[in-house]
């Protein structure tokens, strides 16, 4: 009871300071479940700033994080369907346009990388977008930023680290065989990819492949012609 109790105390000091109302996502796989993963408006905070992603208009919102007053928006050519990275000076978030854009605190451009090997355009969930879409969340750890880009191995999947400040290739491999759609995780220097149909274990200094599991259903075999 007592910890009820504390809890709800806590719970009374917490209003809501402002709100905004953004019209309702449509995911990339509706029908889905498997695969639901951007049904929820994609948040980071730094600098005294929110950002949104939206996938309805392809802009990164800036609001201020006190009032949530619209600073200035930043629009992509397609998509944003996850989190963007955010520091106290800049903001780092990927587009289904194939691009990674690291932005300042004022939404201008410092550097943006294109992950796929062209600027080929299809149709995606009744859109235009990439080829070769940023299918992750990107992640950022002493000064250098892991992105993947692309989603369907027989396209190629890029998997990518480079310098954070100036968006220089570190390393770029097109090895991957499996479909990413979850964020990327360094653990004892190590990058993990978890995907649809797989999982890669990468060294994050080189991109040497350390361990693959492909998760494929078994096939059925094949009858004698």
């Amino acid at each position: 009871a007592a910890t009820v109790a504390g809890a709800s105390a806590f719970a009374e000091k917490w209003h809501a300071r402002w709100h905004l109302e953004l019209p309702a996502r449509k995911p990339a796989w509706e029908f889905t479940q498997r695969m639901g993963r951007d049904h929820g408006y994609p948040v980071a905070a730094g600098g005294g700033l929110m950002f949104v992603g939206c996938e309805y208009n392809s802009a990164l919102l800036a609001l201020d994080s006190k009032s949530g007053e619209e600073r200035w928006r930043f629009y992509t050519a397609a998509p944003i369907r996850h989190a963007p990275v955010a520091t106290e000076k800049h903001v780092y978030v990927g587009s289904d346009d194939g691009h990674l854009y690291c932005l300042d605190m004022k939404g201008q451009v410092v550097w943006q990388k294109s992950g796929g090997p062209s600027n080929r355009f299809v149709i995606g969930h009744e859109r235009m977008m990439s080829a070769w879409p940023i299918s992750t969340q990107p992640l950022l750890h002493d000064g250098v930023l892991y992105f993947v880009a692309g989603y369907w191995p027989v396209d190629g999947v890029y998997v990518y680290a480079v310098d954070a400040a100036t968006g220089e290739e570190i390393w770029v491999s097109d090895q991957a065989e499996f479909r990413p759609n979850r964020e990327i995780h360094l653990i004892d220097g190590k990058l993990q990819i978890d995907g649809d149909n797989g999982r890669a274990v990468r060294v994050a200094e080189t991109g040497e492949v350390v361990r693959y599991k492909p998760t494929k259903p078994p096939q059925p075999e094949r009858p004698e012609i």
